[in-house]
């Protein structure tokens, strides 16, 4: 009945304190969305005015505020309280920004942010000290207690809880009772006593319980009735426009967001198929440096058979070459009658000797191509082997050691790495006037290192690396083959060179296979 008095009045100043009112009621049946809207209706009448009343202004905002805070939607809450402190702090209208101040206090206390609660709520105890109004000292001392407690001052939230339980009590309001337990309750949860948190939680929902007795439904459903019938037909109309501009806008939504939708399709496809072609040419690439290097690999091992079969041809022809004709003659000179017989001994014990010599240089040579010891036994007894050849000519002393060497390597791993070690130690012999030569195995978790160190002349690296000859290009060659790596430390500034080979353990054992080899240096 009142609504409809001042709407007939056009009397807007008390229509905005009314509506205000009815956000208040509405809030203090937890009817929010109902009192967010009543405080709007309020708002957009007063934004009217150029100077509007600060009671009225405050009191519409602040409702429609509390709505929201209670509605959990504290940053809307807090919207319309910033706006009220931009217009009136500094002002003197203390005792209604007093409530601002604890509102305000309240909604960052339920956001989580302490320290802004605080300096909020610290403001509105501090004036209602001075105004001995029971209802609001109950609830910003209620405030500061809660806030002293999250903070972990207990004593400060005792004293302030103290405080707000004797105004709750001399404002006679339920509401302020309830939420004075409700803080005693958790303060005692905080501090451990448990009987005490229980007797006031038990108070909190006897309050609690005799609020919600009231029938709210039914006063709800009657101020609705009033209220709604005189904007009934407005609102009708004001649906109906809406409608068709939501409508409107549904149909151009629905156009961009197809048009999105396609958009993005086509991206992705393009994306697709460029990582399609950019993976087809890498992988295009990748198959081509393969190539590549298995016909360096190839061109390698061809050249170093090609050098191998020439070595081998011209030991046949200057030291077997030589030693058969030798053995010619003296069987061509056994044909001879003329010859007494001291003559033909000296023959026959000549070309026994002849003999030997050939039957020795067959082995050299067929040791150099592929030592029998290599296959039959493995890596270490051939080294050892071609230490104990190196040894006998006097002119360089080698030796080998190796350290917890048990399992023989797989074939291609025993054959490379013995070529390898043969060439290098080839070229130490004839080139660094080393007297002496060290071969180390030393075996750690996962990697194998051998270690040949000699006392010769260094040598310039780059040249070394650089050499258009086969010996380098077969150790590179083979060292690719096991996938080793090796080190050179040497300079022609100074003697003793050293080489390390590392290579992995798991690729080149054979589990099946252990030779069993005496640690002798030789």
């Amino acid at each position: 009945e009142a609504l409809d008095i001042l709407k007939s009045k056009s009397d807007t100043t008390e229509l905005v304190h009314y509506l205000g009112d009815r956000a208040l009621i509405f809030h203090d049946f937890e009817s929010y969305a109902q009192g967010v809207q009543t405080g709007k209706e309020g708002i957009a009448l007063i934004n009217l005015y150029s100077d509007p009343s600060p009671y009225d202004f405050l009191h519409i905002m602040n409702t429609t505020a509390i709505n929201y805070d209670d509605w959990a939607k504290g940053d809307s809450a807090l919207f319309y309280y910033y706006q009220i402190l931009e217009k009136y702090e500094g002002k003197k209208i203390d005792e209604d920004l007093s409530m601002i101040y604890n509102n305000m206090g309240n909604t960052l206390k339920k956001q989580g942010k302490i320290e802004e609660a605080r300096k909020y709520l610290t403001k509105a105890f501090n004036f209602d000290l001075t105004q001995h109004n029971s209802y609001e000292l109950s609830t910003s001392a209620n405030n500061m207690g809660s806030i002293h407690r999250k903070l972990g001052n207990y004593d400060s939230a005792k004293y302030y809880l103290e405080i707000a339980l004797v105004h709750a009590d001399s404002s006679q309001s339920i509401e302020k009772k309830r939420d004075v337990y409700y803080e005693w309750s958790k303060y005692y949860q905080a501090v451990n006593d448990g009987v005490n948190a229980m007797a006031y939680q038990d108070r909190y929902y006897a309050m609690k319980d005799s609020i919600f007795k009231m029938d709210r439904a039914q006063v709800i459903a009657d101020m609705e009735a009033k209220y709604e019938v005189g904007k009934k037909n407005q609102e009708i109309q004001i649906f109906n426009k809406e409608n068709e501009t939501q409508k409107a806008v549904n149909q151009r939504n629905t156009i961009i967001i197809t048009a999105l939708i396609i958009t993005v399709f086509l991206l992705v496809l393009v994306f697709y198929l460029w990582r399609q072609r950019s993976k087809a040419q890498r992988e295009k690439v990748h198959q081509e440096q393969k190539l590549r290097i298995r016909e360096a690999q190839i061109n390698a091992t061809i050249q170093s058979e090609e050098k191998e079969r020439q070595r081998f041809a011209a030991d046949l022809h200057d030291s077997m070459g030589q030693l058969i004709s030798a053995l010619s003659m003296n069987v061509q000179s056994l044909k001879s009658n003329d010859a007494d017989k001291r003559v033909r001994d000296e023959i026959v014990d000549n070309s026994t000797s002849l003999l030997s010599d050939i039957q020795r240089e067959v082995r050299n040579i067929a040791f150099n191509l592929m030592p029998p010891i290599l296959t039959k036994e493995g890596l270490l007894p051939a080294l050892a082997e071609l230490v104990l050849r190196i040894n006998k000519s006097h002119a360089v002393k080698a030796s080998i050691n190796y350290y917890g060497l048990e399992k023989r390597m797989s074939e291609v791993y025993e054959i490379s790495l013995y070529r390898i070690i043969q060439e290098w130690v080839s070229n130490v012999i004839k080139y660094s006037n080393a007297t002496r030569i060290d071969i180390d195995f030393t075996e750690h978790d996962s990697e194998i290192f051998i270690t040949i160190e000699d006392n010769g002349d260094g040598f310039d690296l780059s040249t070394f690396e650089n050499s258009k000859g086969n010996g380098w290009r077969n150790i590179n060659t083979r060292l690719n083959l096991i996938k080793a790596d090796m080190d050179i430390d040497t300079s022609p500034k100074r003697k003793n060179t050293t080489m390390i080979l590392r290579y992995g353990k798991m690729q080149a054992f054979k589990e099946d296979q252990v030779v069993q080899i005496p640690s002798i240096r030789y």
